[in-house]
């Protein structure tokens, strides 16, 4: 399939709503906004689906790692309950979207929940799945290619490639689509991107990390999460055709094709590392000894501070949909059926647990002003006390380094053709250390998760501005 490709927002413009952001939560939403018969504009920073959503490992399932006994505990089970039926509800609409694309049950797959060293703790996550009204049952025996100490089958989920469904899916839209458009200011009901205005009745902000919000609404337990998944050829049968999920591993396994698995997981607050990427390995070389590395990627998960989506209105006209803990499928098209609802004058019976402003004031300054801040500190702090090199001429070829240079610290990339990037360390959005990241090659905020090209041009907010220098 060809990509289609988008044009860049090149003058102003008013319209019904504007929605910032071009994963599966932004075009969910501004379809059914466009289906209700609003003027709807979509913003993309840089290509439909080159985001959070091209990195998703792309389980389509209400199975979420703990969630629903998670929420039980810290909220109320009344609250896991409204968190399952949005989850269910945009299990519906996407397996309609997956069917109307590609055809009937296309991508089925059963999916495990599994323990491979106790099973109090998804005793608890089954018994919450249960109670919810997820379909599910215990099982003994699983045709997963290694030993379990307990399972759960949750069947008939779906898998999909997130990047080839997001581009068919657009190009069907009956919304405005802009790409390469980031938006660099939310004022009100009015954004500004490529140096154009649009004025708009409601703005929907539909990004991993927020833009121009309040800290009480933005995704603070853990900012910033890094998930590593590597692409393994050379399994040919050893793995059955489901997608698997390790309980207290916390790796987790699909089939990609006929002699490829993912396996993801081993989650941290930096950069990819080495290690990660060799532990995943290993997982799958347990089951396929000789199977080999075809490729690496990392992504940002975001998280709340209860586990539960940030889904509603923040200001007058401005709504948000984020922190989805790594499980942005299912919540992507729930969050979009809430805030269709809540746009068009109506409301989900379920959607009051979603709201930004669940929290009391005195809460929300605690928690997330405490949590920005602490992140902030801690990246200078490192940032005072990491060893520097002192020329550029330590940097190898293909690698990326923090050195000091005319008398200034800066990161530095140098190519195969042994050409070198500048850029500085000093995070634009709250000024924390940046860190080289080798699996992507990008430098990445380990506060709030800002990512920046290593030719310092800025990939993933909340930061705005990119990082280059020039000497």
């Amino acid at each position: 399939m060809s990509e289609k490709k988008y044009p860049s927002l090149d003058g102003d413009m008013k319209c019904d709503c504007a929605v910032i952001g071009g994963g599966l939560s932004g075009i969910f939403t501004a379809h059914l906004l466009s289906e209700r018969g609003m003027d709807t504009v979509l913003l993309e920073s840089g290509k439909i689906a080159s985001g959070k959503t091209g990195r998703s490992t792309a389980k389509v399932t209400v199975v979420h790692s703990g969630a629903y006994s998670s929420i039980s505990k810290k909220v109320s089970e009344e609250a896991a309950r409204k968190y399952a039926a949005a989850n269910l509800a945009g299990m519906r609409m996407f397996e309609s979207f997956i069917d109307s694309i590609y055809g009937k049950n296309y991508g089925l797959r059963d999916m495990y929940l599994y323990s491979k060293y106790g099973s109090h703790r998804l005793a608890q996550e089954y018994n919450a799945m249960s109670m919810c009204g997820i379909e599910c049952r215990t099982v003994h025996d699983t045709p997963l290619p290694f030993g379990v100490r307990s399972a759960v089958l949750i069947p008939n989920q779906r898998q999909i490639d997130p990047v080839d469904f997001s581009e068919k899916f657009c190009q069907r839209a009956s919304f405005r689509i802009y790409e390469n458009s980031p938006v660099t200011l939310v004022d009100h009901r009015t954004l500004y991107s490529c140096g154009h205005r649009i004025d708009a009745r409601n703005i929907v902000i539909a990004t991993n990390y927020p833009l121009s919000v309040p800290l009480f609404a933005a995704p603070v337990k853990l900012p910033r999460k890094t998930s590593c998944a590597v692409k393994m050829k050379g399994v040919g049968d050893s793995f059955p055709y489901v997608m698997a999920y390790g309980e207290d591993v916390e790796v987790g396994f699909r089939r990609d094709g006929d002699d490829s698995i993912i396996v993801s997981g081993m989650k941290d607050r930096g950069a990819g590392h080495k290690y990660t990427i060799e532990h995943l390995a290993d997982e799958v070389r347990e089951f396929a000894p000789d199977s080999e590395i075809e490729s690496v990627w990392t992504n940002n998960d975001t998280y709340t501070h209860d586990g539960i989506p940030y889904v509603g209105e923040v200001y007058p006209g401005v709504y948000i949909a984020c922190g989805y803990s790594a499980w942005g499928m299912t919540n992507s098209a729930g969050a979009a059926v809430i805030l269709a609802e809540e746009l068009t004058g109506g409301k989900m019976w379920y959607s009051d647990v979603f709201s930004p402003k669940r929290k009391s004031m005195k809460m929300m300054f605690d928690s997330s002003f405490t949590e920005h801040m602490s992140s902030a500190v801690a990246g200078n702090m490192k940032r005072m006390f990491r060893e520097v090199k002192d020329n550029a001429e330590d940097v190898g070829e293909d690698e990326g380094m923090i050195i000091t240079h005319g008398g200034q610290k800066c990161g530095v990339y140098r190519d195969s053709d042994g050409k070198r990037y500048y850029v500085s360390v000093k995070c634009p959005h709250l000024g924390c250390e940046l860190e080289w990241n080798a699996v992507d090659k990008t430098w990445d905020c380990p506060c709030h998760g800002s990512r920046f090209s290593y030719t310092g041009e800025c990939v993933s907010n909340p930061a705005v501005k990119g990082i280059r220098i020039e000497f």
